[in-house]
């Protein structure tokens, strides 16, 4: 996934997200290294749209590391991040992460 562009590793992370129970956990933990790998080192460079996709696909899986740095990628942009994209996050952070759902909350 490394050679793979952002965009294209959130897609994945989302479409296989609605079939996660049909993953081995095997298969699991290699998706969440591979993308780890390939997203958070570029993370800067994602557009609010991915940002977004990357937080709700690791909370659907339940990987702290991408969604804190999306998380945070996305507090730093508050200013210029389209409102719907950031209304599409603001709910499921409040309930994942309650000091970052507090930040976006205050930028609303």
């Amino acid at each position: 996934l490394s050679s793979w562009p952002g965009g294209e590793v959130v897609k994945l992370l989302l479409a296989l997200a609605r079939r996660r129970q049909l993953l081995s956990s095997q298969a699991e933990e290699s998706l969440r290294l591979a993308a780890d790998s390939a997203l958070i080192a570029s993370i800067s460079t994602l557009s609010p749209e991915d940002l977004a996709g990357s937080v709700l696909a690791a909370l659907a899986y339940g990987w702290s590391s991408l969604r804190e740095a999306a998380s945070e990628q996305i507090l730093q942009r508050l200013p210029n991040f389209p409102p719907k994209t950031l209304l599409s996050v603001t709910a499921p952070l409040l309930q994942a992460s309650p000091e970052i759902g507090k930040k976006l909350v205050t930028a609303w």
